[in-house]
């Protein structure tokens, strides 16, 4: 079989990118072959590790007009046909993406969704315009031959009638887990980008530092240089740490060695970056928004989900998981526990099910 992916900046360090090379990395040693095809790539060299088997064709030119938009798909085309794939899987979900079934005729081809399709309007302040990408990318959206979704809260988002749920998986060690150490820090990761509202976390840090004074938040990730400035120029209070961008070796270090996670993100998928923290041990503090953390956080279990925009109640949950050792060890163990729902067997049987169908049914 032979699988081609429509991506986006899959040479950098996002949650997409990483959950795409994982599966990739297991597709080709399985013998499938792999062709990538992304854009908006700074450079060619990825961040994540993938098989050496995985053909990659950057599209390296600017997609902001419909001629534009043409030209890319005549390069997509190109490359469809000298590769020849089997099934074409779309995990670029900005709207450029929502027009391939339009050029990519006569394969099978599904959007693999990532995010909510809100984040496609989350900065605009236009309400027509609002409108309109929403109206139009829905409509376009049927034109698949199916969504693949994270989770089934996702489902409400979509009209599709044919949709199948995968879930991200983990793969990480939890041999290591047995001691918990309390070292007064807390930590948060992500894109450094408006969409995950750093502004809203720094601000309830600010009011959680007043009364815990001890704790100190890290912050890791790269991103968006303008809005990293912004932050950084606006966080006059000690105990925030700017770590920027790590290997996931030393990630996962500095992930061990923190006693809590905190997201303020205003939309989500399936965050990595949570089954990355509870495989460690860690709980995880986040809004209860649209659509991937209720999937992942047990409220009061292996953490806290948070009403949307609640500032007041997130401060709260903050400073009672940093007062309570008790309940710190006792979150952190439902949150090893938790991490076996997105087993990696289990997740990647349910990718072969998929394909094996979509075999059967090109042989009818």
């Amino acid at each position: 079989m032979k699988i081609l992916y429509l991506a986006t900046f899959i040479t950098e360090s996002g949650g997409v990118a990483k959950i795409v090379a994982d599966k990739v990395n297991i597709f080709v040693q399985r013998a499938i072959d792999v062709c990538i095809v992304s854009t908006n790539d700074s450079e060619t060299e990825t961040f994540y590790s993938f098989d050496n088997k995985v053909k990659f064709e950057f599209y390296e030119k600017k997609i902001s007009s419909f001629i534009q938009l043409k030209r890319y798909y005549q390069f997509v085309q190109k490359v469809a046909f000298e590769f020849n794939p089997d099934i074409i899987l779309v995990t670029d979900n900005g709207i450029k993406a929502y027009f391939a079934p339009c050029f990519l005729k006569n394969r099978p081809i599904y959007f693999e969704v990532h995010g909510s399709r809100n984040n496609l309007v989350l900065n605009c302040q236009n309400k027509l315009k609002d409108w309109f990408i929403l109206r139009i990318t829905r409509l376009l959206s049927i034109k698949f031959d199916g969504i693949i979704l994270l989770n089934s809260h996702m489902q409400k988002e979509w009209k599709q009638r044919q949709t199948l749920v995968i879930p991200n998986f983990i793969d990480i060690s939890k041999s290591e887990n047995k001691i918990f150490e309390f070292n007064k820090k807390v930590i948060a990761i992500g894109r450094l980008s408006s969409e995950k509202n750093y502004q809203q976390m720094l601000q309830i840090w600010r009011k959680v530092s007043i009364q815990q004074p001890d704790w100190t938040l890290e912050i890791y990730g790269a991103g968006e240089e303008l809005y990293w400035n912004e932050l950084n120029r606006n966080t006059n209070y000690s105990h925030v740490i700017w770590k920027g961008l790590l290997s996931q070796e030393k990630l996962k270090k500095a992930i061990s060695q923190a006693d809590f996670l905190i997201h303020t993100s205003h939309l989500e998928g399936m965050p990595m970056v949570f089954l990355e923290a509870m495989a460690l041990g860690k709980p995880v503090i986040a809004f209860d928004v649209d659509f991937g953390p209720a999937d992942i956080i047990r409220n009061g279990e292996n953490g806290f989900l948070i009403p949307k925009g609640n500032v007041q109640q997130f401060e709260k949950k903050v400073i009672k998981l940093m007062s309570n050792n008790e309940l710190l060890q006792k979150m952190s163990r439902k949150a090893i526990q938790n991490t076996d729902r997105f087993c990696k067997e289990e997740i990647i049987a349910m990718w072969f099910s998929f394909f094996v169908e979509q075999s059967n049914c090109g042989e009818k």
